[in-house]
């Protein structure tokens, strides 16, 4: 006599944390965490009663903008004490970083569940792939899709660099990276990272292949991301893990040239940022693209001519001198460039105010036109700061009174974007029609950029002193 088929168990209720929290499915598992995908049922009801429904609905009818990462670790499943410490470590991290490239921390707490304590974090959901899972898929990278990657990603690392004290991720790898899909990157997973001010210890955190030799020390620098950032970078070329192409020479040593193509000028900043040793590895994100920005931009034999002797008649040959080589648009994101009409006609307005009725008058417009260039320069800023970095093209340079229109081309998520701007002859000097440069973005509006010209990588270094 056979058993009867047990009837089918009935859907369970989706769980749902503090009240506000739906957990809908498991995004993935690892040691004794898992992470959901959730809702933020608040934040939905926000949305979907606003007065314009929002555009990113999927087809269950959630906003995307209502989703969010919820990581679990019950107490009970912990292997040992530092993987709680990792977690309260991530929390505490994220809740102090703004970067478009971060993902945010929203809220962490801990619930006393019927198999004991579980602690969970809720973070900012990053819809895309992550770069682990786009290599089992067989995706391939090449150089320029190596160095747009590169781009994107060392103006996160050089934020979380600068800050004061400065914080080093040491486990930079392709499962922690993901490409939203809209083409921008993202860096998850803080829990292995470490706070400048906590100097040197015993704690070895990190994964072998991606990890710097200082890290197996217990030490970790600005240094040691680069290393693991271009460690990755080498497993995307060559479609191996880095510690499967050690090389003859030296420990910890990565050669990668026998198994991908790339050119000798990137195969040498490869080499510089993969040095065994801190000394003799490049120490920072700025350095890199200051790096990268010469490799964009150095022309080579009949073309370097061309471009050379393109510029001619307009007076954009001179050598590029002094601070100015800094400005992108129309601003020297410094209060330095402010001074100029507005600000000489504020200045004079002061001393003509109680003598003459006009004087209110230019006050007034003087810091109206003051205002202005101060907002357009914290806009530009903004976007220096927090945005992606992508590579561009001059396309046309122009006289247009006594400055310099400048039309230029990009390229972000597979969509072709042309933009001007007019500039000082100064700024533009040496300058050149095809010449590559870097052009900051918004990732959430590509179409709003600062194109940088001289050494984006400058720009980019801390002041002297400051960061770390």
């Amino acid at each position: 006599m056979t058993e009867a088929p047990k009837p089918p168990p009935e859907a369970s209720e989706p769980r749902l944390l503090q009240g506000r929290y739906r957990l809908e499915r498991v995004l993935g598992q690892g040691g004794s965490s898992r992470t959901w995908l959730a809702v933020d049922v608040a934040r939905e009801l926000e949305l979907l009663t606003a007065p314009e429904p929002p555009e990113d609905l999927d087809d269950d009818g959630i906003p995307d903008a209502a989703r969010v990462a919820v990581k679990e670790l019950p107490l009970s499943r912990l292997r040992e004490w530092k993987d709680l410490d990792r977690f309260e470590r991530e929390a505490e991290m994220l809740g102090g970083l703004d970067h478009p490239g971060i993902p945010c921390s929203i809220d962490h707490f801990l619930i006393d569940e019927a198999e004991g304590p579980t602690f969970y974090l809720v973070q900012q959901w990053i819809d895309g792939q992550d770069l682990a899972v786009a290599l089992d898929k067989g995706e391939r990278w090449g150089e320029p899709r190596a160095r747009e990657l590169l781009a994107q990603l060392l103006p996160i690392l050089h934020y979380l660099h600068t800050r004061r004290p400065a914080l080093i991720h040491r486990d930079i790898k392709p499962s922690n990276i993901i490409v939203r899909r809209n083409g921008a990157v993202a860096l998850i997973d803080f829990g292995a990272v470490r706070s400048g001010a906590e100097g040197s210890g015993s704690t070895v955190a990190g994964t072998f292949g991606y990890m710097a030799p200082e890290q197996l020390q217990g030490r970790a620098s600005a240094a040691s991301d680069v290393y693991a950032l271009a460690a990755t970078l080498c497993h995307l070329l060559c479609r191996r893990k880095p510690g499967d192409m050690p090389a003859r020479e030296e420990a910890f040593g990565i050669d990668f040239r026998p198994w991908c193509e790339v050119s000798e000028g990137f195969a040498r900043l490869l080499d510089d940022m993969l040095a065994p040793t801190e000394a003799r590895r490049i120490a920072s994100a700025a350095e890199v693209m200051a790096r990268l920005d010469e490799l964009d931009s150095r022309p080579s034999g009949a073309e370097a001519l061309a471009l050379r002797s393109s510029g001619a008649g307009l007076g954009l040959d001179r050598p590029r001198s002094g601070p100015r080589q800094l400005q992108g648009a129309d601003y020297a994101y410094a209060w330095l460039g402010l001074p100029g009409a507005a600000g000489y006609l504020a200045l004079l307005s002061v001393f003509l105010m109680p003598l003459i009725p006009i004087g209110p008058l230019l006050a007034f417009l003087g810091l109206f036109m003051v205002a202005r260039r101060v907002r357009e320069g914290y806009h530009n800023a903004e976007i220096m700061g927090r945005g992606t970095l992508v590579v561009g093209q001059v396309m046309s340079l122009s006289r247009a009174g006594r400055r310099v229109e400048v039309e230029y081309a990009y390229t972000f998520n597979r969509r072709a974007i042309r933009a001007s701007v007019k500039v000082p002859m100064a700024v533009v000097a040496g300058l050149s029609e095809g010449q590559a440069i870097p052009v900051a973005i918004d990732p959430y509006a590509p179409e709003d950029s600062v194109p940088l010209f001289g050494k984006a990588g400058r720009r980019l270094a801390p002041p002297e002193g400051e960061g770390g």
